[in-house]
């Protein structure tokens, strides 16, 4: 008896040895499995009843082992056998009724094993969006499964015909009767896993050719798509995106009606407060009237998206609340930025005028002078109160400008970037408008400016030089200054005696004009240094010149 089980074990292992297939029995086996076409449901319902009757068997048999078995680790083992048979049989009950009757049936849902930790519990509103996911990627996954589970039998069956080959043979070759027994009931087994496996095969094809269906273009089936998606999440998303834009839009006007009634300048501390308030209020209920909208649509996968998005902001601005408070402070006016006063910004004055969402400055005197600043760039700035004569700006459109070097300029133009100035000519100068606030520019039109000269007599006039030199002088220089219509714009016209100087005695002519005549600067400068010459010459006034006096020692 021992020696007939050791010369079964022999053969088995021999047999497991030799039944590896080849690569043409794979593919003749192939070929007729094709051959045969696509199976029928009916053939697949009958194939599936009788591996339902297959794995009842195989439940039988366990439960004979499990009776019988004295050690309680066999137990164990026979009790997972069974539990694993019973999935089966559970899997292969709801594939017969699905197919009989034509609708896919989900299995029912279980309780989970374990109860989910904290933070699990957590992320249970991102479980619709998995599952939206999981559902959107179904079929292509469920079809790559049927062709790998068609492809594993397919691979397997050479295998099982192989070794059936292979106790066919140790059949015919052996004489021995208990040896030929023992063979048969292999043989047996073996047919049974062909069977089984054949069924598989095209239950598996039969269910990959009803999930496919006839072959349709790329076109068709990408319009299919965008018609599910404008009928289902593309109306829902629409929807909600109209009634955020709608709520923001309403709650926006409201806020512009009610601040229109409120006239009072600076607003006071309450409005800003409420204002405040209500940009917060705003977003918020916005926000949740479209979330809102996408619950009662019960539109879970939109839902979590919008959940996700909304965390993953909220998540992202954490470490910015310092600047929002800030921000906060600066829109009630509480910071050290404040509504009304003057600002340093880019190196030019300017008014903060308003601050809210954004902050609104302001320079009366430049073209285009209003800048709308982001409030996060204005955090960490200081204004200061003003005097309201205090100008803006060294100059404004169309001012006359006496420059550095002595040379005139008209101001064309002048902005937050640039100041465009026409010089004495026509020639054009242009400077940055932060370089033009440190040029050191004396602005002529502004009230009045004066022109001083001074004229310089020999000291042989050392008697009349302090009353009556500078009293004829002055009714010259005026008389002459009235004959060419430049009285007009006089307003104070004095010659007095200046100083004594190396060589001869100064007197300091100085007129006073209005800012009309600022253009006529230059002129007004020739023109009374003129006027001196010629008041010399009709008066008979020596005009010195410096001399050089050499002294030579007496000789002896």
């Amino acid at each position: 008896m021992i020696k007939n089980k050791s010369l079964t074990l022999l053969l088995f292992l021999c047999i497991i040895f030799f039944a590896l297939p080849s690569t043409q029995a794979i593919s003749g086996d192939k070929d007729v499995l094709k051959s045969q076409g696509p199976p029928s449901a009916l053939q697949t319902l009958k194939d599936l009843r009788l591996s339902i009757e297959a794995v009842d068997k195989d439940i039988l048999e366990k439960e004979e082992s499990y009776a019988k078995a004295l050690i309680e680790e066999r137990k164990q083992a026979i009790r997972i056998e069974v539990s694993h048979l019973l999935r089966l049989r559970d899997a292969y009950q709801r594939e017969f009724e699905s197919i009989a009757s034509g609708i896919e049936l989900e299995e029912t849902a279980q309780a989970p094993i374990k109860a989910f930790r904290i933070e699990e519990e957590l992320m249970e509103v991102l479980r619709p969006l998995v599952e939206g996911l999981k559902q959107m990627t179904s079929r292509p996954r469920e079809l790559e499964r049927l062709r790998k589970d068609t492809a594993f039998y397919e691979n397997h069956l050479p295998e099982i015909r192989s070794a059936i080959s292979k106790v066919e043979d140790f059949m015919a070759k052996t004489e021995d009767k208990a040896l030929h027994l023992h063979l048969e009931e292999l043989l047996l087994s073996w047919q049974e896993k062909e069977q089984e496996v054949l069924r598989q095969i095209r239950r598996l094809r039969f269910q990959l050719n009803q999930k496919t269906g006839p072959d349709e273009s790329m076109l068709v089936t990408m319009q299919k798509g965008v018609t599910n998606f404008v009928k289902t999440r593309g109306r829902n998303l629409f929807l909600a995106f109209t009634v955020f834009i709608g709520t923001f839009l309403l709650l926006r006007l409201t806020y512009w009606k009610w601040s229109n009634n409120q006239k009072k300048s600076p607003p006071p501390f309450y409005h800003r407060l409420l204002q405040v308030i209500f940009h917060s209020t705003t977003a918020f209920v916005s926000i949740s009237a479209a979330l809102l909208l996408l619950y009662a649509f019960g539109d879970w996968m939109l839902l979590s998206i919008a959940l996700l998005l909304l965390i993953t902001l909220i998540w992202s601005a954490r470490n910015g609340m310092a600047q929002f408070w800030e921000q906060g402070k600066l829109i009630l006016n509480m910071g050290t930025l404040r509504e009304g006063e003057r600002l340093i910004y880019t190196g030019l004055p300017w008014k903060v005028q308003k601050l809210g969402l954004h902050g609104i400055l302001i320079n009366p005197w430049l073209e285009g002078g209003l800048l709308r600043i982001p409030l996060k760039h204005l955090v960490g700035m200081q204004s200061r109160p003003f005097n309201e004569n205090e100008p803006w700006f060294p100059s404004k459109k169309d001012d006359v400008l006496l420059l550095e070097d002595g040379s005139i300029a008209k101001i064309l133009m002048q902005t937050p970037e640039q100041v465009v100035a026409e010089l004495e000519g026509g020639a054009r100068r242009t400077w940055a408008a932060v370089d033009f606030l440190s040029l050191s520019i004396c602005n002529l039109s502004r009230k009045k400016f004066g022109i001083s000269v001074t004229m310089g007599l020999d000291y042989g006039y050392q008697a009349e030089i302090t009353d009556k030199i500078p009293g004829l002088l002055e009714q010259y220089v005026r008389k002459n200054l009235e004959q060419q219509d430049y009285s007009r714009y006089l307003q104070h016209l004095d010659v007095i005696f200046l100083e004594t100087g190396p060589y001869s005695l100064n007197l300091r002519v100085f007129a006073i004009f209005s800012p009309e005549a600022a253009e006529d600067y230059l002129n007004l400068q020739r023109k009374i240094r003129k006027l001196c010459m010629e008041a010399s010459t009709h008066y008979g006034w020596s005009i010195p010149f410096p001399q050089l006096a050499l002294h030579r020692p007496a000789s002896a």
